[in-house]
C-alpha cells in the first residue's frame, strides 16, 4: 500500500528498521553499505579534508549517482517502465533510508494502527499505549480505513 504522507511513509519505514534490527542486528548493522550515495558523499568528503582538492570533493557522490542512475534504467528496461521522473527520487530515497536506519537505532518503540508497540528481541511487538482517536490527523483517520 502507498503511504498517504511523509509522516506515514516514515512511520511505516521506522516500524519496520526496528522490528529489523531487534531480530537480526548484524545483519541490519551491515545493510549501511546499500547507502551508496551517503557513503559517496562521506567518501568525498574524507578525500576534500586529506586532500584539499574541491574535484575530489565532487567526484565520489557524482559517480554514484551516474551508476544508480544506470541501475534505475537497467531496470525500468527488464520492466517495461518509462518514467523517467523517478531519476529524481534516487538521492531522495537513499538519504531518507540513511536516516531512517540512523533513527531506528534511537528506540524500540513503534506506532501502528493507533498504537504503541514496544518491539522485544525476537521481533514481537507488545503493546504499550493506546493513542487517543482526537491526536489523530484526518489524513490518518482515512489511511486507516483504507488497511
Amino acid at each position: 500500500m502507498e503511504e498517504t504522507s511523509l509522516k506515514n511513509l516514515i512511520r511505516h519505514e521506522l516500524r519496520w528498521a526496528r522490528t529489523l534490527r531487534r531480530v537480526e542486528p548484524i545483519g541490519y548493522a551491515l545493510t549501511f553499505l546499500t547507502d551508496s550515495l551517503v557513503l559517496g558523499i562521506s567518501l568525498g568528503i574524507i578525500l576534500y579534508v586529506v586532500k584539499g582538492s574541491l574535484l575530489l570533493l565532487l567526484i565520489p557522490a557524482f559517480l554514484t549517482l551516474v551508476l544508480r542512475i544506470i541501475l534505475h534504467n537497467s531496470s525500468n528496461e527488464i520492466t517495461k517502465s518509462e518514467n523517467l521522473s523517478e531519476i529524481l527520487l534516487i538521492p531522495l530515497r537513499d538519504i531518507l533510508s540513511f536516516f531512517i536506519r540512523l533513527i531506528s537505532y534511537t528506540g524500540n518503540s513503534v506506532e501502528w494502527r493507533n498504537n504503541i508497540f514496544s518491539v522485544d528481541h525476537l521481533g514481537l511487538m507488545h503493546e504499550k499505549q493506546v493513542i487517543n482517536s482526537q491526536n489523530i490527523s484526518e489524513t490518518e483517520k482515512a489511511s486507516e480505513s483504507l488497511t
